[in-house]
Order: C-alpha cells, then sequence, then structure tokens
C-alpha cells in the first residue's frame, strides 16, 4: 500500500481524512479510503486514539463520504486475499496490459512483460476512413 491522503482534520471526537480527485470518481478511490481510514489509526494509536474515524474524497463536481463500518467482512477478505497474494513466495499472476503499464514506473528494461501499446488485434478498426 502507498499513498498519502491529502488532509487529515481532528477535532475533539473525530478525524476526518480527505482526499482530493480531479477525475472521474472510482471504486478504487473509496477502496483507498477504506484503508487508510483503517491503517492510519494503527500506524498512528496516539494521535487517533478514541476518535471515529471518516472520510471524504472530494471531487470537482461531487463528494464522497466514506465510514469506517464499511470495511465489513467481505471488504477485509478481500484485502486479506490481496495481502496474501503480493506476500506470498510464489508472484502473483501477471497480466500485463497496455493501459496498466502506462502508468508503471518500470521500464522495458527491467520488465519483459512490459506492454508499450495495444496489440494490432485490439486496435479499432477505422474501414475505409
Amino acid at each position: 500500500m502507498a499513498g498519502k491522503p491529502d488532509l487529515v482534520g481532528i477535532a475533539e471526537t473525530e478525524a476526518r481524512i480527505c482526499d482530493v480527485r480531479t477525475g472521474q470518481p472510482h471504486e478504487e478511490h473509496w477502496a483507498q479510503m477504506l484503508l487508510q481510514m483503517y491503517f492510519l489509526p494503527r500506524c498512528f494509536p496516539r494521535i487517533f486514539k478514541g476518535l471515529r474515524i471518516t472520510g471524504e474524497v472530494i471531487y470537482p463536481d461531487e463528494k464522497l463520504e466514506v465510514y469506517s463500518d464499511e470495511f465489513d467482512d467481505t471488504f477485509r477478505a478481500k484485502v486479506t486475499d490481496l495481502l496474501r497474494q503480493v506476500t506470498a513466495a510464489e508472484p502473483p499472476r501477471k497480466a500485463p496490459t497496455a493501459n496498466g503499464c502506462a502508468f508503471c514506473t518500470i521500464t522495458e528494461a527491467d520488465c519483459s512483460e512490459r506492454v508499450e501499446e495495444n496489440p494490432e488485434s485490439e486496435q479499432s478498426e477505422l474501414g475505409d476512413f
């Protein structure tokens, strides 16, 4: 897990974790906020002791409220499964795509499976245009 919230506000009984996004809402943003809400108090127990934790993902046109109780058993199982995969002795199955590799900082020199562009079969056909 990487990243950090843009703002953490602390009042008498509540801590609010805020993350500002410039693009469109994605489920990954909600999941990242839940992870921050779960792990920050565990990493900094003296700061967050006894506080109710809430989250807020702010987009240009809307705001998403995130609550601690959304970190339910289903989400916990998914996080646990992911942590098991990334910490296993065997690396997880690779599934490189041009879109995914475009955001990766690992160069082709260090990743023989890097995809620089979509294969011809995946590109749109324009016909006679």
